[in-house]
């Protein structure tokens, strides 16, 4: 079917990428997202007015979108609220609730039940009361926000994990790795992406081929982007720098060239040769290539006349 927009006066624009939720978003996801677009909507109480719907449920769809990767927030601060933070504790398995737990738990606090129904629906499944004890111990004992626990379900789904036994144990690891809010979770998926990206500049570098990486190897990668900041262009250039002082190449040496940048502010390559840190035609040992004190055509010249004297004396 063929139809015709009557624009009017305005248009609103939303990022293409929406059409691949159009599926899993439900009708509440699908009007908060476009009272969003408006920019009319400065809040969650403002979009839960113009949407004609409750706080929780807005939160939720709002949560829904951030986790799919659609929205961010501009000022970088939370659009969803957050519960208050929970003392650090030990994070033993969740252990499994009965159905009347559940309800009494959901019923307390909808948008949590929301959230699970958002996580059914990106899983393309139905959660169990053990799925559901999972989502509840996440968001009720380890202090989980909402935003959390559908931005790690996105991911899960988005690396083509759809268990909720993955997720759970995705979850405990970063939980006990500090990983416990949103902004650290966004971090830890932007500080992934780069890591991937410079693991394959070092696996062409170093020939590594497709072997997996030893723990000290992963740790430098995780330094480099994580701590460090360092793009792949430097790291290129550490490389470079590196084989002009030995024959073999060795991340450890690597690492140490880095760090030496890194304790001097530098960020790019050019930063580098500014600070003197990249040289040109230097040799082994960072000592500058000498051209050879002999002449080659001498050398050639010498050797046929000695093959020819050697001849007549025989």
């Amino acid at each position: 079917m063929k139809v015709e927009f009557n624009y009017g006066t305005s248009v609103l624009t939303l990022p293409s990428d929406v059409r691949k939720y159009i599926k899993s978003a439900g009708k509440n996801d699908l009007a908060v997202i476009l009272a969003l677009t408006d920019g009319s909507a400065e809040n969650v109480s403002s979009v839960a007015s113009v949407c004609g719907i409750t706080e929780a449920e807005a939160a939720a769809s709002i949560a829904f979108w951030r986790g799919a990767g659609i929205i961010s927030s501009a000022d970088g601060q939370q659009s969803v609220p957050v519960k208050s933070a929970a003392a650090k504790a030990p994070t033993p398995k969740p252990y499994t609730m009965s159905g009347t737990e559940i309800e009494r738990i959901c019923a307390e606090n909808p948008m949590l039940k929301t959230t699970v129904e958002k996580c059914q629906m990106i899983f393309g499944k139905v959660f169990g009361t053990a799925e559901y004890s999972v989502f509840i111990y996440l968001y009720d004992h380890l202090r989980l926000d909402c935003e959390y626990i559908l931005l790690l379900c996105s991911y899960c789904k988005k690396q083509g994990h759809d268990s909720v036994r993955y997720f759970e144990k995705t979850a405990l690891n970063l939980f006990d790795r500090g990983i416990d809010s949103t902004a650290k979770l966004e971090k830890y998926f932007i500080d992934e992406s780069r890591r991937g990206e410079l693991e394959f500049v070092v696996r062409r570098l170093y020939g590594m081929g497709d072997r997996a990486l030893t723990a000290t190897e992963k740790e430098y990668l995780r330094v480099w982007t994580s701590d460090w900041d360092v793009g792949a262009e430097l790291v290129e250039a550490g490389y470079e720098e590196m084989m002009k002082n030995i024959n073999f190449p060795k991340m450890s040496y690597e690492n140490k060239i880095l760090k030496n940048w890194h304790d001097a502010g530098v960020k790019t390559v050019e930063e580098a040769k500014q600070k003197s840190f990249i040289s040109s035609g230097k040799g082994k040992g960072g000592k500058t290539a000498e051209a050879p004190s002999f002449d080659l055509g001498e050398f050639f010249d010498l050797a046929v006349m000695r093959g020819k004297a050697e001849s007549e004396n025989k």
